[in-house]
């Protein structure tokens, strides 16, 4: 199996069919504890929402409370939101919680990760 690349692809399209092939292949993969199961099973719900990938790659995934989550390979933070440090006033993208706390680990991610399986499916097969 060939390395697959850490971007999403703005120009691929996907069907309903990749994303289920990916959601399954990424739950046998990734998904040893019922934490992990979980995280997929939200990930997937939130990708029946009208997410975009940007042109950078990013995954940009609304959320609840009119939220938009931006993700990438390294990366989940909330759109147009910023947090300020105190002790240096300097201002950096607001992380999402669950990437905070659970170190990388939210749904969000995992969205993004099915999807990245999805645009390449074919290269696992």
């Amino acid at each position: 199996m060939s390395r697959l690349p850490s971007q999403l692809d703005p120009h691929l399209s996907l069907d309903p069919g990749a994303i289920a092939f990916a959601y399954t292949y990424y739950v046998d993969l990734c998904c040893s504890d019922p934490r992990s199961h979980a995280q997929a099973q939200k990930a997937l719900a939130a990708l029946s929402r009208q997410w975009t990938i940007t042109d950078q790659g990013e995954l940009r995934l609304p959320g609840s409370n009119d939220m938009i989550y931006l993700v990438s390979p390294h990366l989940c933070c909330l759109e147009g939101q910023y947090a300020t440090n105190k002790n240096t006033g300097k201002h950096s993208p607001q992380h999402c919680k669950g990437w905070l706390y659970s170190g990388g680990g939210c749904y969000h991610r995992a969205a993004y990760e099915i999807l990245r399986i999805a645009q390449y499916a074919d290269q696992l097969i």
